[in-house]
């Protein structure tokens, strides 16, 4: 097997001679496994994941700098898999152990994905999380003290923009 990496990303690349689906591949100290990104123009779709281990990853449960809307919690958007701009996906029967930070997290715009039959424990944060685009909030307010008057404040149903997860099974 060789990894090559380019910037941020990394390409697997195996000899023709290697049976992917019976081959053991250890990669260690990523914080995130699989970063899966598209659009909501442009969604990434069919992707799935089946029957594998997660375990090892970096640490990531203090990286949590991100404000969710109307809490005093921060959030880390990245994880084991981290599916952004994604329809359709699968993830099967997958384990996700010893993990430092979340396992999957469905960040902005995600549609129809599905995770069935995982097996997830010992890990550092969330084990499924989904967190939407704040720009897809009407009249957004980020703290307890902070808030928006009732005369400005958007009363229109719904949301801004279709980024955030969504239909979920």
């Amino acid at each position: 097997m060789v990894l090559r990496q380019r910037e941020k990303t990394s390409l697997l690349l195996s000899p023709e001679n290697i049976n992917l689906a019976t081959s053991k591949i250890e990669v260690a100290h990523l914080a995130q496994s699989f970063v899966m990104k598209g659009t909501v123009q442009r969604p990434l779709q069919g992707i799935s994941f089946s029957n594998l281990h997660f375990t090892h990853n970096e640490r990531t449960f203090m990286e949590t700098k991100e404000p969710l809307l109307r809490s005093d919690w921060t959030f880390y958007r990245g994880g084991a898999l981290l599916f952004d701009g994604a329809e359709n996906c699968k993830i099967t029967d997958c384990i996700f152990e010893g993990l430092g930070g979340n396992a999957i997290v469905f960040s902005n715009y995600n549609k129809n994905n599905r995770v069935t039959g995982c097996h997830i424990y010992n890990i550092g944060a969330n084990a499924i999380a989904f967190v939407g685009d704040m720009a897809a909030v009407r009249s957004p307010s980020f703290s307890y003290g902070s808030n928006v008057p009732y005369a400005e404040m958007d009363k229109t149903p719904g949301p801004l923009n279709n980024n955030y997860p969504g239909s979920a099974l």
